[in-house]
This record gives C-alpha cells, sequence and structure tokens, in this order.
C-alpha cells in the first residue's frame, strides 16, 4: 500500500513541477538578463488617462498631481475621472485640479461597468477623436514623472497594449504589505520582464496599462465584468492572437492592504 502511495505522491509531484517549469524558468532568468527597453519615441502620441473612481476623496488629488506633473506634453493626454456612484468630495476635488470628471449614469457599477461606460463616451464625443491609446489606473496609485513618456516609447514601437512596472507606496508599514510587494515585484521583475523578452505576451494586472483605440473599438468597448476584469481581458487578447507587452522603466505606485481580512479577501476575490 505504501508503494502505491509513493508511486501517487511522485505522479503528482511530477505533474505539478512541470506545470510550474515556465514560472521557475522565469525566475531564473529575470535574475540574470537585462529587461527590454525601447528607443525613443518618434512621435509624442495623444492619450486619455482613465480613472475609475468610487468615494476615493482621500487618494484621488495625489494621483491627479502626479499625472499633472509628468514630463510629457501637456497638449498629449487628458485625464478622465469616471465617477461611480460617488457620495463624498470625489468630484469637486477632480473639478479643483481641472480634469474630466464624468458620472457614471449607466444603472450597473462597479470598474468593468465604469470602464465601459467611460470608453463609450470618449468614443463618441468628437472631441477626442485625436486620443490613440488609453491608460488605466486606480484612484490610490501614484506615478513617476517620466511614466507617459516611457510608455510612449513602448506604444510608437507598435505594441498596441502594455503593462508598467508596479511596485508598493505603503510596503515598509508592515510585513502585511511588505508581502504584497513581494509578490508584485516579483511579476514585474521575473514574470513580465521576462516574457516580454520572450516576445511570448503578458498579461495586465488590474491598474498600470495601456488599450489602443482601436483594441477598444474592436472589443466594442470593455466587456470585461467579473471580479478578475483584468486577466479575462487578457485571456480575450490572448484569444485573439494579440501580444500583451511590458514597459519596464514606466513606474507606479499601488497601495497593497495592511491588515490580514483585508489581504485574504482579496486573495479569495481573486481565486
Amino acid at each position: 500500500m505504501s508503494n502505491v502511495l509513493n508511486l501517487i505522491l511522485i505522479i503528482v509531484i511530477s505533474i505539478l513541477s512541470l506545470l510550474y517549469l515556465p514560472q521557475m524558468l522565469y525566475m531564473i532568468l529575470g535574475l540574470f538578463l537585462k529587461p527590454k527597453r525601447y528607443k525613443e519615441a518618434k512621435v509624442n502620441h495623444k492619450y486619455a488617462i482613465v480613472i475609475c473612481a468610487h468615494d476615493e476623496e482621500k487618494v484621488i488629488g495625489k494621483l491627479i498631481d502626479s499625472i499633472n506633473n509628468q514630463d510629457y506634453p501637456r497638449d498629449k493626454f487628458e485625464t478622465f475621472v469616471i465617477l461611480d456612484n460617488c457620495v463624498d468630495k470625489t468630484k469637486e476635488i477632480c473639478e479643483s485640479k481641472n480634469v474630466i470628471a464624468i458620472e457614471n449614469t449607466s444603472l450597473s457599477h462597479g470598474k468593468g461597468y465604469a470602464l465601459d461606460f467611460g470608453f463609450s463616451h470618449i468614443l463618441s464625443n468628437p472631441e477626442y477623436d485625436d486620443i490613440e491609446a488609453f491608460i488605466i489606473f486606480d484612484a490610490d496609485n501614484i506615478l513617476t514623472s517620466n511614466y507617459i513618456t516611457e510608455m510612449n516609447k513602448c506604444f510608437d514601437s507598435g505594441i498596441k497594449c502594455a503593462t508598467s512596472f508596479r511596485n508598493a507606496k505603503n510596503y515598509k508599514t508592515n510585513y502585511i504589505s511588505a508581502t504584497s510587494e513581494i509578490f508584485f515585484l516579483r511579476e514585474s521583475a521575473l514574470v513580465h520582464k521576462v516574457r516580454s523578452l520572450l516576445k511570448i505576451g503578458t498579461f495586465v494586472s488590474g491598474t498600470g496599462f495601456y488599450v489602443a483605440r482601436d483594441i477598444v473599438i474592436d472589443n466594442n468597448g470593455w466587456k470585461f465584468f467579473t471580479m478578475t476584469e483584468d486577466i479575462e481581458f487578457s485571456i480575450n487578447e490572448a484569444l485573439k492572437d494579440r501580444k500583451i507587452g511590458f514597459c519596464y522603466d514606466a513606474e507606479f505606485y499601488d497601495e497593497q492592504p495592511v491588515d490580514v481580512k483585508t489581504l485574504f479577501n482579496q486573495r479569495l476575490r481573486w481565486c
């Protein structure tokens, strides 16, 4: 009986090891290979910065400030905040910082529905016909000053959709936020980096990515409404044979959970 159990255990471990082999490859190569970098852009393309916000008065101002402080030409991007059922002062803060606040008037709420509403509003307005791509952020993000410049290099190289380097702005708070930061550091410094070098495409992870206007039109907006709409979108692009790129030098900071309950609920939702 013990021999049979040992055999079963060996088979299970072998299968799991085989399935995890790509991850091991990413970790090994990621430690030694230099990240892919893009040439200086020949054109400063026009972007729409799109932020979905639900009662984000505590953090939205810092994100907008980091957007307004970009070293990218100011006439080459517009910032849109999609107000998703807000009852606090998010709208007033947006208006005071001269960004475009759009009320989500659809009956459905949530990030996926808010993005779809925002894209529809922008694409149907002739005033924004010169926008070539959308850059998506969460309200608690903060950008480095060269973020759009670096993403523009990637877009100018012909990559229609790409994600960026995700870091944590509160990793020093406690061991919980530090653990989350290690997870995303691994994702950016190892997985995304190696997949972009191997030219096999990667995935978007919630925030900090751009998608070309023609992809949004082809997808009929943003029709990804599950709790993990980012992975749903990534799978959709893979099925259409569109590779998602990675821009190592475009860095942004994201806020991580600081208590076990929030961390557990977040991971459970992803699962």
